[in-house]
């Protein structure tokens, strides 16, 4: 199942098991100046008058989009939450490692100092003064001279192990000191983005409290558009000459042209989503009377052919048989984005049948319609 010119317009396909490169993330005060930005936005007043289908769906595809981007944000704040803490904790390891091996340190240094105590009073006795003794274990900088002699004369290498254990434990009370910095830096850092997490939460729940209002609000007006639309087709129905009603079966079989299905259940597939041509885009929809949307329209169609197949979409091509573009047929699946964020049903031509999305209907278009990589499956 080819044309000339589908391979030239097929976009990317992707391997299913490929990777997916991950965006450089926005630093946090890019991210909390957004934030801001659409806590302000959230908070314009709706229009009081009453708004067409036009503007409720031009509405309705806006707040998807600032959801989605809020969403991304939390994941942001959520990735340098945890990078944040990781830190901390790695300060508090290192922290905790210089102050045992300070400890340490001091008590090498003060087992070394009992040692040189000990020289320093056999020294005395062998010839020294009480004096030279005194000097040896004074502080004050002007008997230094007088100490560090003495020990020379009393311990030899013993006395520059002590001062390297006092350079020791310097450098390692100077490492303390900067990773105690280190850990407050990361303390203050937490606590910034505990408070961006907070606030970025709150504009989510706020956008979605207003995409659902405008969704209610556009579903009505489609409601009372397709009841309005049905009532003068029947009404033409009737006046035409020579038609006869069926009882309102509504039954739609391939549009004329297209390939019809090799499998009779996936032919059965076809016809049922093809039935619903018209009702509105509903999300989590998954039946006539509510709505559809992408992966309910296949989950109801594929039902009808007396096949379970699970939902959401990416569920869908998991469970779905790997096929090529050239192996498609009538009742298979077209995947789109990698990963996969809409899915619809191939039938035939080139063209499919798919919910689209928010304040649309089910509808019949070219399968080329999106720039997105596209993979394909089989209802097994």
């Amino acid at each position: 199942m080819t044309t000339a010119s589908a391979a030239e317009r097929q976009p990317l396909r992707l391997d299913r098991t490929s990777s997916t490169v991950r965006p450089r993330r926005r630093p946090l005060r890019t991210a909390v100046v957004t934030i801001v930005a659409f806590t302000l936005l959230a908070l314009v007043p709706a229009p009081a008058r009453a708004r067409t289908i036009e503007e409720l769906r031009a509405e309705a595809n806006r707040l998807a989009a600032e959801l989605e981007e809020a969403r991304d944000r939390l994941d942001v704040l959520g990735e340098e939450y945890l990078q944040a803490t990781a830190d901390r904790e790695a300060a508090l390891a290192e922290q905790a490692a210089a102050e045992s091996a300070l400890e340490a340190t001091r008590a090498e240094a003060e087992l070394r100092s009992a040692e040189l105590a000990e020289y320093a009073i056999t020294a005395y006795i062998g010839g020294g003064s009480l004096a030279d003794v005194e000097g040896l274990f004074s502080s004050r900088a002007n008997e230094a001279g007088q100490r560090l002699s003495y020990l020379g004369n009393a311990a030899g290498n013993r006395r520059q192990l002590l001062e390297g254990l006092r350079s020791s434990r310097q450098a390692l009370e100077g490492r303390i000191r900067t990773v105690d910095a280190a850990r407050a830096r990361a303390d203050e850092q937490l606590a910034r983005l505990e408070a961006a997490q907070a606030e970025a939460t709150e504009v989510e729940a706020a956008i979605v409290a207003t995409l659902d209002a405008t969704k209610g609000e556009l579903a009505t007006l489609l409601a009372e558009a397709e009841e309005r639309r049905r009532a003068e087709e029947a009404a033409a129905a009737a006046a035409a000459a020579g038609r006869v009603s069926d009882g309102g079966s509504s039954r739609v079989t391939v549009p004329p042209g297209l390939t019809p299905a090799v499998r009779p259940e996936a032919g059965v597939a076809v016809n049922a989503a093809l039935s619903q041509l018209g009702v509105p885009y509903v999300f989590g929809g998954a039946s006539p009377s509510r709505g559809f949307d992408c992966s309910g329209l296949m989950y109801w169609a594929w039902a009808q052919a007396g096949v379970w197949i699970p939902r959401p979409a990416d569920y869908q091509r998991d469970e779905a048989i790997p096929i090529s573009f050239e192996q498609l047929e009538p009742g298979d699946l077209v995947f789109y984005g990698e990963p996969v964020s809409h899915v619809s049903m191939y039938i035939g031509n080139e063209l499919i049948v798919d919910a689209p999305q928010i304040g649309d209907v089910v509808q019949v278009k070219t399968m080329w319609y999106s720039r997105k990589p596209m993979t394909y499956g089989r209802v097994g």
